[in-house]
């Protein structure tokens, strides 16, 4: 079986390929925190790691100090790429919805308000458990479908961002 490559885009520009085994023969020590010691090439770096972004497989750190973004392409993601399914797998999101029956404990956000990516939105017990929900997509709330206190059934629409 062929060893699967990653592309790996480094700053938006650099784009290179790397094995599995050539990252794992990587010469890196955990140093502290967030700082790690790399050795490539007869080269010493001193690394601190920044935000990782699991669900954009993305990596922010700094290597002596020049901040650096990876975005990294598994096999899965370049084979998407060379069926032509990435426009696709885009959706637009315009609206949040109930993920699962509960009650609306709290609305962190109103009409009009701008919001970004991740940004927390609403709050919801189920199963006696609070779930906070957070923004899907950057964008402006439109309307709130719901009110505090309210009982929700799953799928149910909460908020519509314009």
């Amino acid at each position: 079986m062929k060893e699967p490559r990653y592309k790996v885009a480094v700053n938006k520009k650099n784009v290179f390929e790397v094995s599995a085994q050539e990252l794992e023969n990587l010469d890196i020590r955990h140093l502290e925190g967030a700082l790690y010691h790399l050795i490539f090439e007869n080269q010493t770096y001193l690394i601190s790691l920044g935000e990782i972004d699991f669900d954009q497989k993305e990596l922010h750190f700094t290597i002596d100090d020049e901040p650096f973004t990876t975005k990294v392409k598994d096999h899965f993601d370049l084979l998407i790429q060379k069926m032509g399914l990435n426009d696709q797998l885009k959706t637009d999101i315009k609206n949040i919805q109930a993920p699962m029956p509960g009650i609306v404990l709290d609305i962190l956000k109103v009409k009009g308000d701008a919001i970004s990516k991740g940004d927390n939105v609403l709050i919801l017990e189920a199963m006696k458990m609070e779930n906070v929900l957070k923004a899907p997509a950057d964008g402006i709330i439109d309307k709130i479908e719901v009110s505090k206190g309210q009982a929700v059934d799953k799928g149910q629409m909460l908020i519509v961002l314009e």
